[in-house]
């Protein structure tokens, strides 16, 4: 940040700004500037550099605005839990302990008359399946068939990223899905969460560890000679770290969007930064994130 405008920062803070404190101002204009940009590509780039800090930057305030009032409705919420939870334990005929295991996880001896956490949650759960299980089978009893093919699943998930997939069961699952999905992120938010909304999103996305960290290794063992590649098969080697980031990263970026891919001022990123990109996130997700671990902090359990 420029000399001038960490003045302006500790102009509005009353003092000085502590480092941490202008990084994090950096990252969040920064991030508002991206997401600006994503939003109106055209518009963004018509802008001058003045009005895309301008306009990141009250971007970003309305951001802080939502956090605090997000902290208050959880201030609120928690006192109000506070106050039910002592009542309950108050209620209880057992002791203390007994009554906050049974708040925790469920007891079948029938004493007390406790919802727990545990039969709480479940019962989100099962509501939500319920939901999806009834309106999908009504639509055609042989929806479940979509997880029994290869072909199914991936009407499913083209459906649910938005391709028509000309195929109706599919379409009317995703569609469930989705409406659910919503439903839940909301009751998320009214407990005390902050989960956002993606334009974009389609459904929870997760990459092997290990099936990343091995990519391309039968492309690898054909570079190998027979001796090398028997002794390879035979040990399971995986293949050098090297050639599956390569392999892997050059699976991926042909199918990525790529003008998600931003700088923090909102320019589009080159082939070069996009790629170096793509190699840290193959070496986190190879490494299950022990990669981004300093070895100089310790960590406990809570």
């Amino acid at each position: 940040m420029k000399p001038q405008c960490i003045q302006a920062v500790n102009a509005v803070y009353g003092r000085e700004a502590t480092a941490a404190e202008v990084t994090a101002i950096e990252q969040r204009l920064s991030r508002a500037m991206q997401q600006l940009a994503r939003a109106d590509r055209t518009g963004w780039l018509a802008k001058t550099q003045e009005q895309r800090i301008e306009e990141g930057a009250a971007a970003a305030a309305r951001e802080i605005a939502a956090e605090a009032q997000k902290k208050l409705q959880r201030q609120a919420l928690q006192i109000t839990r506070i106050g039910e939870l002592q009542q309950t334990i108050a209620d209880f005929p057992g002791s203390p302990l007994d009554a906050l295991s049974r708040i925790v996880a469920f007891h079948a001896d029938a004493q007390g008359s406790i919802q727990s956490v545990e039969s709480r949650a479940s019962a989100i759960r099962d509501d939500a399946l319920r939901q999806m299980v009834d309106t999908l089978e009504a639509t055609n009893p042989r929806f479940w068939g979509l997880f029994e093919n290869p072909e199914g699943v991936r009407d499913l998930v083209m459906e649910l990223h938005g391709e028509a997939s000309g195929n109706p069961v599919a379409a009317k699952g995703a569609e469930q899905f989705k409406q659910i999905a919503e439903a839940l992120r909301q009751r998320y938010n009214r407990a005390g969460g902050d989960v956002g909304q993606l334009d974009d999103w389609g459904m929870p996305h997760h990459h092997s560890q290990v099936r990343v960290a091995r990519a391309g290794r039968e492309e690898w063992l054909k570079t190998l000679t027979p001796v090398e590649r028997a002794k390879a098969i035979a040990l399971d080697r995986p293949p050098p770290k090297e050639f599956a980031r390569d392999y892997w990263v050059g699976s991926i970026l042909p199918a990525v969007d790529r003008s998600r891919y931003l700088r923090p001022d909102g320019a589009m990123m080159d082939d070069n930064e996009v790629t170096e990109l793509f190699r840290g996130i193959w070496l986190t997700i190879a490494t299950g994130g022990v990669n981004k671990l300093d070895p100089a902090r310790s960590a406990g359990t809570g």
